[in-house]
């Protein structure tokens, strides 16, 4: 008989999980890998008194997707845990990029769920097929050293969802086997035989056929691309902590002297994520256009360039930052302070409040007579206010205190309606998780 459960509760362990009375929650498709991991979490909860929940999403996309999530759900309830079926349906537009748009929704769906529920933790069943493919998949993208490193066990991914991945060295038979000792049943997805994917060709015509050295080889090769990515991380963390602006979480300021430095692997990637994060994208900008931007910035006459969403500049001795000002949206505030809006990817925010309110991109010229937000001038100029949202209450404008833009809270400033916000660049800033 299989059993992964030993080695489960040692991985746990590993991860920091050591409290009893647990509240975990799992993404559910129906394959072996997510059945496998929801039946060793049942267990797990079992001798911990823990509750899970599971949650799986019905895309609509094939005639049996109802039947195999009703499946999941009565698994789910024949051991005593909790259950949700989440349904999702694709717009045309969506439809043109079908298993973006699908992976997007379904994660959106799911942090909802958690909010409501006040989870943080959600598990995913990836495993060591799964980044063996991921690693064959970004080498044959030319991807660098940090995308060769693959998936990491723990990801935080917004203010209140971490993906925790405790399966990854765990290969697709072993799951297969536990399954099978223990009759836990699963459901398989055509879709991931079609040779339409190159994920699925990979899967099919080179992880299946490895022998067993090579596997080890290919993941010995991608664990010290890994180490390789938290060495890079580590001096990111170092140098920004020793030499960044500590004044707003939204924009960066740091010395050009110090910046150069540093070597051309922890240059390009700490640009390329200060980029990515301030810019408020959710991928990172090219590596072709990242190399050419830190090129600039070494060639001793540079003057600024904008990228993926941000604007990088020299001011005073320092290279600066900033959000550019083009394109920000103006979005309601959703309202009754249990909904959140992701605004220009760089701030989350809800409102308790009955009232209309909007939040938006703000002229620079509101900011400049105010003493408070004097430091950030004199760091930044005037274009670091460009990209600072505001609040709209009946087309009045309404300056939100700066120090809640860099650490978070709740303000009181819109004629007394409480605001709720979360810089997504916090996050990132202090755990630098990929």
């Amino acid at each position: 008989m299989m059993d992964l459960y030993p080695f489960f509760e040692t991985e746990m362990q590993r991860l920091g999980y050591i409290e009893t009375e647990p509240f975990f929650a799992i993404s559910v498709s129906g394959g072996v890998d997510s059945m496998v991991l929801s039946h060793l979490l049942m267990r797990y909860c079992q001798k911990y008194q823990g509750r899970l929940l599971g949650m799986t999403v019905d895309h609509h996309l094939r005639p049996t997707s109802r039947s195999e999530a009703l499946g999941v759900h009565a698994f789910f309830l024949r051991h005593g845990a909790a259950h949700q079926i989440l349904d999702w349906i694709a717009t045309p537009q969506e439809k043109k990029s079908m298993q973006k748009h699908a992976r997007d929704a379904r994660y959106q769906m799911m942090q909802d769920v958690l909010l409501e529920q006040g989870v943080t933790d959600l598990f995913i069943a990836h495993h060591e097929d799964d980044q063996l493919e991921t690693y064959l998949l970004r080498y044959q993208k030319q991807s660098g050293a940090r995308g060769l490193a693959g998936m990491s066990a723990i990801r935080q991914v917004s203010p209140w969802m971490r993906f925790i991945r405790p399966l990854l060295s765990v290969p697709k038979e072993a799951l297969c086997q536990y399954a099978r000792s223990f009759s836990v049943p699963w459901w398989e997805d055509e879709s991931n035989q079609s040779s339409v994917y190159l994920r699925n060709q990979i899967r099919w015509q080179q992880v299946a056929h490895l022998s067993g050295k090579e596997r080890m080889n290919l993941l010995r090769e991608r664990a010290g691309h890994a180490t390789y990515r938290q060495q890079i991380d580590q001096q990111m963390a170092e140098f920004l902590q020793q030499e960044g602006q500590n004044l707003l979480t939204d924009a960066e300021a740091f010395s050009e002297k110090r910046f150069l430095d540093l070597s051309e692997d922890v240059q390009l990637w700490l640009l390329r994520r200060l980029c990515q994060h301030i810019g408020g994208k959710q991928y990172l900008p090219s590596e072709k256009e990242a190399i050419a931007l830190c090129t600039a910035v070494r060639s001793g006459d540079f003057r600024g360039k904008t990228l993926s969403g941000a604007h990088i500049y020299p001011r005073r001795g320092r290279i600066c930052v900033v959000r550019e000002a083009r394109q920000l949206p103006k979005v309601p505030v959703p309202r009754g302070g249990n909904n959140w809006v992701f605004w220009d990817r760089r701030y989350w925010i809800s409102a308790e409040t009955s009232k209309d309110l909007w939040i938006g991109g703000g002229d620079h010229r509101l900011f400049a007579d105010l003493p408070e937000f004097q430091q950030l001038a004199e760091i930044f100029g005037h274009r670091v206010f460009k990209g600072l949202p505001v609040v709209f209450l009946t087309n009045r404008p309404h300056i939100i205190n700066y120090r809640l833009l860099d650490a978070g809270g709740v303000w009181h400033g819109a004629e007394g309606c409480p605001l709720h916000v979360m810089p997504q660049h916090r996050i990132w800033k202090n755990l630098f998780i990929c």
